[in-house]
């Protein structure tokens, strides 16, 4: 006989890297984030999460996804509103599996490594005929346009969903909602964004990633490249210039609180501020 080995690995350490970061508006101004990790033996996988000062809402759907096999592969909370939030979970099943609704799990803990239900990747899962279940959930705080932008989406796609400043010009929270290809719902986003936005459409080109912030400023990648606009109110705002203009490989992804950290995450490695957090870092 001959030995089953196990399927490939897919994609780079820094594409199985979710991190969102926030600065609480309490009186305290604590730093917020939930870092998802996708974890892979070659044989099963798990998502681990490490949150700390997350919006409680959020913890609450962030352990329900735990607790019954949901990967995380959409989250996005306001800084200025803890009601206002968007997460997205799948996982594969079988098609005769029941729909099985389990207790959302309250609990607080901030430090979830356990393996409590493996994780099947998309591709081995749909050669085994297993079908995708998705859910789209959003606090009661969340703005109808972020609905709106989300809920046409093709199930294999995961929106890009940012949100900015809380209570602009026009009350209310700014933000944006990609639907995969030449699609979206924004609102009171800087026109520098509004119009790469608007190009990538026309172009018939694809967005992958937008980081919005309370201080109107931004990043964006898209199949064109990379456009962004930030001032010296980021911590160390010279070294950021220097990861975003990096000559060979930009980042993946890109997150900002409003209090000035930062993190940029590549392929192989990453870099931040100095005042992120050693726990985090």
């Amino acid at each position: 006989g001959t030995m089953a080995l196990p399927p490939p690995i897919e994609g780079s350490p820094g594409s199985r890297i979710l991190l969102k970061m926030s600065q609480a508006q309490d009186k305290n101004r604590s730093f917020q984030y939930a870092l998802l990790l996708n974890w892979n033996d070659g044989r099963s996988e798990w998502q681990e999460h490490f949150c700390k000062g997350v919006p409680k809402p959020v913890v609450k759907q962030l352990s329900y996804c735990r607790l019954n096999g949901y990967r995380v592969t959409g989250l996005e909370w306001s800084e200025g509103n803890p009601n206002c939030w968007y997460i997205k979970g799948e996982r594969f099943v079988e098609d005769e599996e029941e729909d099985k609704e389990d207790e959302i799990d309250t609990a607080s803990t901030t430090t979830s490594s356990s393996k409590p239900k493996s994780l099947s990747s998309s591709r081995s899962s749909r050669k085994r005929g297993k079908k995708p279940r998705i859910f789209h959930r959003f606090g009661h705080g969340c703005p109808q346009f972020i609905r709106d932008g989300v809920k046409d989406i093709h199930p294999s796609k995961t929106p890009v969903v940012a949100f900015g400043r809380w209570g602009g010009v026009y009350g209310g929270e700014s933000g944006v909602a990609i639907n995969s290809l030449n699609g979206y719902q924004s609102h009171s986003i800087p026109r520098g964004l509004q119009k790469r936005i608007n190009a990538t459409n026309r172009k018939g080109g694809q967005i992958y990633n937008i980081c919005l912030t309370a201080n109107e400023e931004y990043w964006i990648s898209d199949n064109f490249g990379y456009k962004w606009e930030f001032s010296d109110s980021v911590a160390d705002y010279s070294d950021l210039e220097i990861q975003l203009r990096h000559r060979t490989e930009g980042p993946l992804g890109v997150c900002v609180s409003s209090d000035g950290s930062w993190v940029t995450i590549r392929k192989h490695d990453f870099a931040s501020s100095k005042n992120v957090p050693i726990e985090l870092v």
